[in-house]
């Protein structure tokens, strides 16, 4: 299905990843905000940052909405590495993201790299469009999806 890039900023617009997996993305800010702000945004909508639960979502990210050129590089994904007993990544609303460090080529060489503290996930186009891990008030722009 094709994706229209034209819509990304002024609507929601349907995202087709299999045909078990379809949702709605929308750009919200061009400008920059960290991620508890673009959670914000998201949440406002009714909606949340994209997550990337299968490496099949990931590519989706990687070819259809960076291609669009509506980011300088870098977009807020959702999901946070929290302490509860030890540093595991997790969802916003909780849920385990079951990816390790360079598994299935999810993740930039290397990362995560967040030790112990908080870290953010982020999507990065320099870095073959894979996820990284950052501060979480590093300032990118704002892209929600919703079912």
């Amino acid at each position: 299905m094709p994706f229209d890039c034209s819509s990304l900023t002024s609507e929601w617009t349907l995202a087709q990843v299999s045909p078990g997996d379809r949702f709605y993305v929308r750009m919200f800010s061009t400008h920059e905000t960290t991620q508890a702000e673009a959670e914000t945004v998201c949440g406002s909508q009714k909606s949340t940052l994209p997550r990337i639960k299968t490496l099949e979502r990931l590519q989706f990210f990687r070819s259809r909405i960076m291609a669009c050129n509506v980011t300088a590089g870098f977009i807020w994904l959702d999901g946070k590495n929290t302490y509860s007993g030890d540093w595991s990544w997790r969802f916003s609303d909780g849920t385990p993201i079951n990816m390790t460090q360079g598994a299935s080529g999810f993740w930039v060489t290397g990362r995560p790299n967040d030790g112990d503290r908080p870290h953010c996930l982020r999507l990065w186009a320099q870095q073959g469009h894979l996820l990284d891990d950052t501060s979480c008030t590093g300032l990118y722009p704002t892209i929600c999806e919703r079912n």
